[in-house]
């Protein structure tokens, strides 16, 4: 009888160790805080910052795994969008074939809640001798108090038709996928000697996100280039091009811009980026021109010292009774002995306009980069530097006698910056950029002085795409904050594998990382209660976006 009591209590102290233990490692679920990303780098001011989530933090990102795989024809440009309504969840998804598709991902279900094609939008077409087609490739963006969600689409006569391709703004009922209503984008410019120069809509491009600020639409073009081996700026006559369409009166002719009057280029691309508002104006970096009637000049000395219009800048856009006046930033300084950092970038199509630009929150600064790797911090009231621009990226060697990156093979930079304002008490912000072939680096921007320093360097490079980040954190809580990147590791031309990364933003060390069947161009993770979304060119005319999830988020 002892025997056997000796052996049940062992059995039950076993049994009771062993529901101690299961109990220490169940893992304990947060619900995320549902939260909606409705325009391309989360914000207006493009910070790339959502600060309200609450659970995929430091210590939960290691666990993240892929949960589910969504499918949609064509190559996506466009950042995947959030709409969260109700017992929905909906994440919307733009394609160069003119496809919008939501997938309710609270239950995440592969089936379409609703999507919209061709029928709706029209076939793209290519882009000569480009791979095409080429319809959708701006980030649309929804307006929050209607649920309207607008986009540009182009269409032509059939997939390989190349000129004669109308692009038209739609707006759609992000909720239910209803078609409400469409127009034409037109517009033109009558020069100082009386030409009059017609919107190019075979030549001019879509690529900046959409914004939605004041009740206006507004939307930039550069030249018609996406991919590789397509027609190079210099073969077409084109103008960096700013519309603002009224959403309430869509059909009325919309407010038109051009940053290139008296030339031809000054294109606006951003890699994607959207312009920036702050509810008064709005920002964005230009491309380089011909800075002048006629053709390119034979060298830089030819160049005028200063732009004639605003090429080749950062720029500040306001509407005064409905007319457009910009103010510039362009970078004066002495390159050399026989010119300025203008004239040589120009020269050498090292732009401004291959990284958009951010706003620092409480300050009236914004930052932008170029394909130079040279970061400019610029008052938006004075648009003057408020420091000298940092060059803050040296893993290749300057050229003999050079002191800045003036060429194409460059650190160039990528799409907009990611700010992130650290909690009070410190006064400053964390500007992230990751140029191709260098290293992720964040630069302190101090509060009380304007200026910035290089603050911390990851181990690892990029590829020729460089780095397209986003930010989360649950407001200022401490230990929330993660930095995520989508990151080339080859070519950066699109569908080579890469990688969806995690780092702490502080020290830019590691969390995570997840295989990316086929690297997006110029697309980043969009990241929302408790998942990250991220597109994979699956095919040379599919994506599939992978969504990631963590089983402390529920997933």
């Amino acid at each position: 009888m002892h025997k056997r009591s000796s052996r049940i209590f062992a059995l039950i102290a076993t049994l009771l160790a062993a529901c101690s233990h299961r109990a220490s490692t169940t893992t304990t679920v947060v619900t995320p805080t549902k939260v909606s990303v409705l325009t391309q780098h989360n914000d207006n001011a493009r910070t790339g910052a959502n600060l309200s989530e609450t659970c995929l933090t430091p210590s939960v990102v290691p666990s993240l795994n892929q949960r589910a795989t969504l499918h949609v024809d064509g190559l996506v440009f466009a950042q995947p969008l959030v709409l969260s309504t109700g017992s929905q969840e909906l994440l919307i998804v733009a394609s160069a074939t003119n496809v919008l598709a939501a997938f309710n991902v609270a239950t995440l279900s592969t089936t379409p809640v609703w999507q919209l094609g061709q029928e709706t939008f029209g076939i793209p077409g290519t882009v000569e001798p480009g791979p095409g087609p080429l319809g959708i490739l701006s980030t649309p963006v929804i307006d929050a108090s209607t649920n309207r969600l607008y986009l540009i689409a182009r269409s032509c006569a059939s997939t390989t038709t190349v000129t004669n391709c109308p692009q038209t703004v739609h707006v759609v009922d992000a909720t239910t996928g209803k078609h409400l209503d469409s127009v034409v984008v037109a517009g033109g410019f009558t020069d100082e000697d009386g030409g009059t120069h017609p919107f190019g809509t075979d030549s001019q491009m879509n690529r900046p996100a959409l914004l939605l600020q004041g009740g206006q639409l507004i939307a930039a073009w550069g030249v018609m280039t996406a991919l590789p081996n397509e027609r190079h700026e210099g073969e077409v006559n084109y103008h960096g091009t700013v519309m603002s369409f009224d959403i309430n009166n869509l059909h009325a002719p919309p407010s038109f811009y051009v940053d290139s009057a008296h030339s031809f280029g000054g294109g606006i691309w951003q890699a994607g980026g959207g312009l920036a508002g702050d509810g008064q104006a709005v920002y964005f970096a230009s491309g380089n021109s011909t800075l002048g009637p006629g053709t390119n000049p034979t060298s830089p000395q030819d160049f005028p010292a200063t732009p004639l219009d605003q090429e080749n800048s950062v720029v500040r856009l306001q509407w005064a009774q409905g007319a457009p006046a910009a103010t510039p930033y362009f970078d004066d300084r002495p390159y050399q002995s026989n010119g300025n950092v203008f004239q040589y970038s120009n020269y050498n199509d090292v732009d401004l306009s291959s990284s958009g630009v951010a706003l620092i929150p409480d300050t009236n600064v914004l930052v932008s980069g170029s394909k130079a790797g040279i970061i400019y911090a610029v008052d938006r009231t004075t648009m003057h530097a408020t420091q000298p621009p940092l060059s803050a990226f040296h893993q290749r060697a300057l050229p003999p006698g050079q002191t800045l990156y003036i060429t194409s093979s460059g650190p160039e930079m990528l799409g907009s910056p990611t700010v992130w304002r650290r909690p009070t008490g410190t006064n400053d912000a964390l500007l992230y950029f990751w140029p191709r072939g260098e290293k992720l680096t964040s630069v302190q921007y101090q509060m009380s002085t304007g200026t910035m320093a290089v603050y911390a360097t990851s181990a690892d490079l990029a590829g020729q795409g460089g780095g397209f980040l986003s930010f989360t954190a649950n407001g200022s809580t401490a230990g929330t904050a993660v930095l995520w990147a989508s990151v080339s590791t080859g070519s950066g031309n699109g569908g080579e594998p890469s990688f969806i990364r995690a780092y702490d933003p502080e020290s830019l060390t590691m969390l995570w990382q997840g295989a990316v069947t086929g690297y997006p161009k110029f697309v980043l993770p969009t990241i929302a209660a408790g998942r990250v979304y991220m597109p994979a060119w699956s095919s040379s005319s599919a994506s599939d976006i992978l969504v990631f999830g963590a089983p402390a988020c529920g997933n």
